[in-house]
């Protein structure tokens, strides 16, 4: 192992092309053992200061190398990792992981070495944490059973981890048809009847109220709210509009995650141009000053980018 991995550790250090792997690599046997070599990567394993490319060359060639001297130690390898990830799995709720992982954990037969490989792969680059905020853009086309769909996965997750505060933040809700459920959910902590975890902390934005005459017709239906329960009313605060320097910030922030694919590399995807993301900024600024003057309300043209959020 030791010969093997001391010139592919060498080779990987200045390089993250990992794909085109040597494995035609054969050193003289019976060589003295390298402890130096070894205690360096003992200690660089312990204080996680390898990349996760150079942790999937390690484990790759341990399981090599193993399988080509005892394939009873490669059984116990592959078991080991197979049981090292499911437990970390298990204990730690808030790992989201890949389906292709999924799929290879959920496999009845022992895993072969490559698979093995590819679940390593899988858990190291392609393992994320879930999140412990939650989005709901509400609209009167979304319905009850939407909302508890929505609301069924973050229960659960909430569930599992107590001492751990999820947020939901429910987006324009009095445009919502449904504000008898939202009501139970803020004030009586149920869904249905159903307790809803402690640990899910509710808050909400809403449209300002504002009665349209009948001349008045641009948007008109984007723009209908309905009055909160007397419950939920009192719950509100406003915060004011958005002064211009912050509505600024706020935009270019928000146009500043926006990507387009690179012309040379349709897998790659980069970040708009500077003079693009400004000519942008000032586009939407400019046309949301031009409704708030000729159309008689504060038109919300943020709502441009509910189509390009991430």
């Amino acid at each position: 192992f030791l010969q093997r991995i001391e010139s592919k550790l060498d080779d990987i250090e200045n390089t993250n092309d990992i794909e085109e792997e040597n494995e035609d690599l054969f050193q003289e046997e019976n060589q003295p053992i390298n402890y130096e070599l070894l205690l360096e990567i003992k200690e660089s394993l312990k204080n996680s200061k390898y990349n996760n490319n150079i942790l999937r060359i390690i484990w790759k060639t341990i399981l090599t190398v193993s399988n080509e001297n005892d394939d009873k130690i490669v059984e116990k390898l592959v078991v080991a990792l197979h049981k090292f990830v499911t437990s970390h799995l298990i204990d730690f709720p808030l790992i989201e992981i890949s389906i292709q992982l999924q799929k290879l954990l959920n496999k009845l037969y022992l895993p072969t070495v490559e698979e093995s490989i590819e679940i390593f792969n899988e858990f190291i680059n392609h393992t994320c944490f879930k999140p412990l905020f939650y989005r709901l853009l509400l609209h009167p086309g979304v319905t009850e059973k939407q909302i508890e769909d929505f609301m069924f996965p973050i229960s659960q997750l909430a569930e599992q981890i107590p001492n751990i505060e999820l947020v939901i933040f429910f987006d324009e809700v009095n445009t919502s048809s449904c504000l008898g459920l939202f009501k139970e959910m803020f004030i009586d902590g149920t869904l249905h009847g159903i307790n809803v975890p402690k640990n899910i902390f509710f808050t909400a934005a809403i449209n300002p109220l504002i009665n349209l005459n009948n001349d008045f017709q641009v948007h008109r239906r984007d723009y209908i709210v309905h009055e909160l329960p007397q419950s939920l009313d009192n719950l509100k605060v406003s915060y004011g509009i958005l002064d211009s320097n912050t509505l600024t910030d706020y935009i270019k922030q928000k146009i500043s995650r926006f990507t387009v694919t690179s012309t040379r590399n349709t897998q790659t995807q980069m970040p708009l141009e500077l003079y693009v993301q400004e000519m942008l900024t000032q586009s939407i600024l400019q046309a949301q000053e031009f409704c708030e003057i000729h159309l008689g309300i504060i038109f919300f043209l943020l709502k441009l980018f509910e189509d390009n959020r991430n």
